[in-house]
């Protein structure tokens, strides 16, 4: 069964096998766009729903976070808020917050990932 809330109070970021394996051997969720680290709040585990509301131009392997958006690590790096835009053929829409530093991977529940291929939780370190 596909579930999609495009709105929660945690934050997800919806990521490719490259940088599931980044995040796996750095322990830290982080990215080298310039502008920061890309998360939402929207929580699916449809790769189709996370391309059109997060206007992606390949499906992701795997949902990793889950983080409060109260979380330390988040309320200290957010630099923006705002709505996906519309780009690649979708429509976008759902929310997104930029963060300008690493979000570590410490503690338990963000030891684990969701991989769309195989629908199953995994470990991530």
């Amino acid at each position: 069964m596909h579930v999609t809330i495009l709105e929660t109070l945690f934050l997800y970021r919806y990521v490719s096998e490259d940088e599931f394996q980044f995040i796996k051997d750095n322990g830290i969720i982080y990215s080298t766009n310039r502008v920061g680290t890309y998360f939402t709040s929207m929580f699916t585990n449809d790769a189709n729903d996370a391309i059109k509301y997060l206007s992606l131009s390949n499906a992701p392997s795997y949902r990793v976070g889950g983080f409060p958006i109260n979380y330390p690590w988040v309320t200290s790096q957010l630099k923006q808020l705002g709505t996906v835009a519309p780009n690649n053929g979708q429509p976008g829409g759902a929310k997104e917050y930029v963060l300008g530093g690493p979000i570590p991977i410490l503690e338990a529940p963000y030891l684990y990932a969701y991989e769309f291929k195989s629908g199953k939780i995994v470990r991530i370190i």
